[in-house]
Order: C-alpha cells, then structure tokens, then sequence
C-alpha cells in the first residue's frame, strides 16, 4: 500500500493537475498571450502567481481527498495535511516544465507520454535498500514519499525527508520560473 499511495495520490495526483495548468500555459505561448500580458498593466509576477497558485491548491484539496478516499495506508490528518502540502509543489513544477522545455502544445504532448514515467523514480527507490533510497532524492517529488514511508515506520526522520521535499521543490520552482522569465522576455 505505501507505494500505491505514494505513486498514485502524491506524485500522480498533483502531477496531473500540474499537466492541466502546463498545457494552459502552453496554449497561452502558443498564443502569445503572454506576451501581450507583458504591455498590460498585470506583471509577470502577479500572473505566475495566479498560474502556479491555483494548480498549487487544487493539487493540494485533490491529493488529500484522494488519500482519504482510498482508505488505507493511513496517518494522522495533520501528517496528511503535511504531505499533501509538499505533493501539492509538484503541480507548479510540472507545469512550469511544460512551459518552459515544450517550444509548443505538440512537444508538450510528447513530453507527456514520458514526465509519468519519471515517477518511476519513486517505484525504484521503494524497492531499494534504506541507504540507497536517499540517493533517489535527486528527483525532488521522491522526499514526499520518503517522509510517507518513514511516517508509517514511526520514524522521526520523516520530517527531515519532508523539509527536504518543501526545500528541494522550492529550489526547482525557483529555477524553473526564472526559465520562465527568460522565455517570455525572449
């Protein structure tokens, strides 16, 4: 169960919604809606906040649902709220990719088939030793399932794990927005 829950609601859960707001923000390139933003009064800024604020809440509101809905592999309602946090930066992460590496709807489409796969970072950490699992950090979205997994051990480490997957997240999302920036100004 740890691994369905991990997978399914906390990397693919948010990662889903995140696809959603990608190909928004494609079709907004693709239009260049984002450039004629660039002339009104809205700044970038305020724009990448609604655009990455919104995907951010609803990934967080659908993932929790989602791990009480399936009913098992259950922790406390504030670890819940605490791991759907840090799965819910997955949604601004995702979409940021989509807008940043995908020239267009099309590419973004291909690159689609393969970002789900990408979660099998996840798969192959679980099945690694404990040792080995902390390499798998690298793909930041791993550190949500790690603190999952610890959770449910009973282990204090879990909020290391999830500090790290706040941290790591929030570094990507930095990166990536100012891709972003770069893009647009392009």
């Amino acid at each position: 169960y740890p691994l369905i829950v991990t997978y399914f609601v906390h990397f693919l859960g948010a990662m889903l919604v995140g696809t959603m707001f990608g190909f928004m923000l494609l079709d907004e390139k693709d239009d260049s809606t984002i450039r004629a933003m660039l002339v009104t009064p809205v700044p970038l800024e305020d724009y990448l906040k609604y655009r990455l604020g919104v995907p951010t809440v609803i990934a967080f509101v659908s993932t929790l649902a989602q791990f009480y809905l399936l009913g098992f592999g259950m922790v406390s309602f504030g670890h819940a709220v605490l791991l759907s946090a840090a799965a819910s930066l997955t949604a601004p992460i995702t979409a940021l990719f989509y807008a940043t590496a995908a020239a267009n709807k099309v590419q973004g489409f291909a690159m689609s088939k393969f970002t789900a796969l990408a979660g099998m970072v996840i798969v192959f950490g679980y099945f690694a030793s404990p040792s080995l699992q902390w390499l798998f950090g690298i793909f930041p979205p791993f550190w949500i399932s790690k603190a999952y997994w610890l959770m449910l051990d009973g282990s204090q480490l879990f909020w290391g794990a999830l500090v790290m997957a706040v941290i790591t997240q929030a570094i990507l999302i930095a990166i990536l927005v100012k891709l972003f920036r770069r893009a647009v100004y392009r």
